[in-house]
């Protein structure tokens, strides 16, 4: 099966996508009738290529029996579910995809292994499906997948490529409510956020700066229900500085909020999205109304034309 990737980008002239998002380090696959009954799991299946790289084709072998399935078969691909200590289930007879999707659930914890950088190597959970319609019973089987993957990035991105402002020190920027769990393939499809019942809301997920040397924020989160939640559970970003005012006055502690909201939409945080806010200006007079500008641009779904990766 062949995965298509999306292509490297870099990090200081264009920061949308990157190799290190794309890094795979187990394979599981699954095979469904099209009428969602489980028929079986790969076993050792092989990935060709190199962490990172735009294209990579995994192999396996099909074991079972295909005489019957004239309509087709589904091939599931779920990448790093070893890596985020997810047990891959050993699925029966006659289980569906609902049964398979909801024994994948993953952790999320505020520490370095959800940075995702340059300088060091994680892996993200990602899923995949594509439909073989003819089964060959001799030779090979040949599909296409695009993977995606089961978090959402948020970029705070501040002047021009993050030059910063010259009269605001940025001293923190989070995340004020997610989630501490998250499904590794979709349970309610890719416009919906699909969250686990134990699942706890957090509060402040800290940003980290990929790049030391720019205004330029990062933050990988679990997808999150921001438009059915109530006001005092709606996810915001709150950015927290020293403003230095026309007049030399430094004011500690201001704080500065943006929803995630496109226009006056309110937006939920779904998976394989990227939520880019550039913010374009800070005023340094304190008593205005509106004394920060931004523009928001929401990334649709990473290009993954994966065969099994993204």
């Amino acid at each position: 099966m062949k995965l298509s990737e999306t292509g490297n980008v870099n990090e200081t002239s264009s920061p949308y996508d990157f190799s290190y998002e794309r890094y795979i380090n187990d394979v599981s696959i699954y095979i469904f009738s099209k009428d969602d009954k489980f028929i079986e799991q790969i076993n050792n299946p092989q990935i060709t290529g190199n962490d990172g790289d735009a294209t990579r084709t995994i192999f396996g072998i099909l074991e079972e029996d295909y005489s019957t399935y004239t309509n087709g078969i589904e091939i599931i691909v779920l990448t790093n579910l070893a890596k985020r200590g997810v047990t891959a289930p050993q699925l029966v007879t006659n289980q569906t995809k609902e049964d398979l999707y909801n024994a994948l659930k993953f952790d999320y914890a505020l520490n370095s292994s959800w940075q995702f950088r340059d300088s060091s190597k994680e892996y993200i959970p990602m899923w995949g499906i594509s439909q073989i319609d003819g089964i060959l019973h001799t030779g090979v089987n040949k599909g296409n997948l695009s993977l995606y993957r089961a978090i959402a990035r948020v970029d705070v991105i501040f002047n021009t490529d993050g030059e910063g402002f010259s009269h605001f020190n940025i001293t923190n920027i989070t995340v004020d409510h997610f989630n501490n769990q998250g499904f590794c393939a979709p349970m309610n499809g890719l416009d919906t956020p699909s969250i686990p019942n134990a699942s706890q809301i957090r509060t402040n997920a800290s940003f980290f700066q990929p790049i030391p040397s720019k205004k330029i924020y990062r933050l990988y989160i679990p997808e999150y229900n921001n438009i059915d939640k109530a006001d005092s559970e709606i996810s915001k970003i709150k950015i927290l500085g020293n403003l230095t005012t026309t007049n030399g006055t430094i004011v500690y502690g201001k704080e500065y909020t943006i929803e995630f909201k496109n226009g006056s939409t309110q937006l939920d945080i779904l998976r394989n999205n990227l939520y880019k806010f550039n913010v374009t200006s800070i005023t340094n007079e304190v008593a205005v109304t509106s004394s920060l500008k931004y523009e928001v641009e929401k990334w649709e779904y990473i290009t993954v034309n994966v065969p099994s990766f993204n």
